[in-house]
């Protein structure tokens, strides 16, 4: 007896054709992926160029637009590794947005090179505002939001291999679509791209300070101790000597060593400063205003004085009637 004609043997071995379609996983890791590389293009090239890279010009903008409450919140809670946890807290989001991007571009690939064009338009915005960048400042960004959306259609281009109608086989054997092995190997490549990129860009960085430290002076300018110093006739150029027994209360000397100092840096990066092209304008309600080149302070007389330095998000005078225990001297 035969059987119908309708009935199809199916083998319980043979690969289903969902097989051929890669995981929903492939396009959160391929967007993560993008953006890290993406990141190191910006850090690289920003390095090469000497500007601000994207990260740090992005974060810098967010300080300077934080509430107060917000900062002091951040100081109390981080101390001084609050701008290490700025960069930490932005890695994350720009993580997260990645994965999102990346799951959505799998179904919807333009999404994706959009929304890496977007991100690097946007930084190069940002870039370019900061006080002191020219146009230049723009191309760290641009270049990342390039390199993300290229990293992207590439990585896209394996996940999406198995989706749509399978292809007729040909002489080769080989299954079409998915293909882990290819996708693992890809990914990995460009995350160690990235990972060799970021290297390379901190040690653009590291020479960079190191640069600066050793063009800094190893000891202040003599004290100038002539007498009749233009508006300075009244004082002496020297401070005056501080009693050795002189102290701010029974466990804190009078004079604060540099290295107890608290420290808080305003800026994520040591600025770039041209000392050629560097002036201070003094302006404002003020009877001579003027403009002042670094060259033109270090030609004014050198004093010496002690004087109490305290940090500008102090209360002015302190916290009611108790001085604030930030305020130091040096």
């Amino acid at each position: 007896m035969s059987e119908p004609a309708d009935v199809l043997e199916v083998d319980p071995g043979a690969p289903r054709r969902d097989s051929l379609r890669a995981p929903a996983w492939t396009g959160p890791v391929a967007g993560l992926v993008a953006a890290a590389t993406a990141l190191a293009a910006g850090l690289v090239v920003a390095a090469i160029i000497d500007v601000d890279s994207p990260l740090n010009a992005v974060g810098s903008e967010f300080i300077d637009h934080t509430p107060h409450w917000l900062k002091t919140l951040a100081i109390s809670a981080f101390g001084t590794n609050d701008k290490t946890a700025l960069r930490a807290g932005m890695l994350v989001v720009i993580g997260l947005l990645s994965l999102v991007v990346g799951a959505v571009a799998r179904r919807r690939p333009l999404v994706g090179w959009v929304s890496f064009a977007m991100f690097g338009v946007l930084g190069a915005v940002i870039a370019v505002g900061r006080p002191g960048q020219g146009a230049s400042a723009a191309i760290p960004a641009v270049i990342a939001g390039a390199v993300g959306s290229v990293v992207l259609w590439g990585l896209l281009r394996v996940v999406r291999a198995g989706d749509g109608p399978a292809e007729t086989p040909g002489s080769s054997r080989a299954p079409s679509g998915w293909d882990r092995r290819r996708f693992v190997t890809t990914t990995a490549g460009a995350a160690g791209v990235a990972v060799v990129t970021a290297g390379v860009a901190r040690s653009f960085e590291r020479r960079r300070l190191t640069d600066l430290a050793d063009a800094a002076p190893s000891t202040l300018p003599p004290l100038d101790t002539t007498a009749g110093t233009p508006g300075l006739s009244d004082v002496s150029s020297a401070a005056p000597p501080i009693p050795p027994t002189a102290t701010v209360s029974p466990v804190t000397p009078f004079i604060t060593p540099n290295d107890d100092f608290y420290l808080i840096d305003t800026a994520l990066s040591v600025p770039r400063i041209n000392v050629g092209r560097w002036s201070v304008q003094i302006g404002g309600m003020v009877d001579t205003p003027l403009t002042l080149s670094y060259q033109d302070l270090l030609d004014r007389p050198q004093v010496e004085r002690v004087v109490t330095i305290s940090c500008v998000s102090n209360e002015i005078g302190g916290d009611g009637d108790v001085p604030h225990p930030a305020i130091g001297k040096a």
